[in-house]
Order: C-alpha cells, then sequence, then structure tokens
C-alpha cells in the first residue's frame, strides 16, 4: 500500500528509545592539549529499559509501552 492512499489522521507514529543508568556518565572531558582527558568509571550492569510512545498529527497516544529490556520484533507488533 502506498502512504498516499491514507488521511494524516489516519496516521500514528512510533518513536522507541531506551536507558540505563549507565547514560549519566560522561563521554568527553577536558585535557590540556595532547594528553587524552581520561575519566576512571566503574564498569556495571544496570536494567535497561525501553519507552514505546505512541503519537497521532495531534496527540500522543495513553499508556505507552514501558517495559525493563528491550523491544523486539513480535513485542512492537
Amino acid at each position: 500500500m502506498r502512504i498516499g492512499n491514507y488521511e494524516g489522521n489516519q496516521l500514528v507514529f512510533a518513536d522507541k528509545t531506551a536507558v540505563n543508568e549507565r547514560m549519566i556518565l560522561r563521554h568527553f572531558g577536558y585535557a590540556p592539549k595532547g594528553i587524552p582527558a581520561i575519566v576512571p568509571t566503574q564498569l556495571w550492569r544496570t536494567e535497561w529499559w525501553s519507552l514505546l510512545p505512541a503519537y497521532s498529527l495531534d496527540r500522543f497516544l495513553d499508556n505507552p509501552l514501558i517495559i525493563k529490556g528491550a523491544v523486539m520484533g513480535e513485542l512492537f507488533k
């Protein structure tokens, strides 16, 4: 089917995002020229959360999908 066969108010859009506690860590830092910026951090595993909101042209749909883990194929459908 072609998207041109639909009116704008018939479309729903989804945008998946994910987060864990490690996302607050710095990925860049300051150091004098010629010296690498090294920031020691502890390695640890944290829970991964996925958020899948859906929205139409005029609003977000109620009850976004929020789960622990990743959103994969069948769950996305």
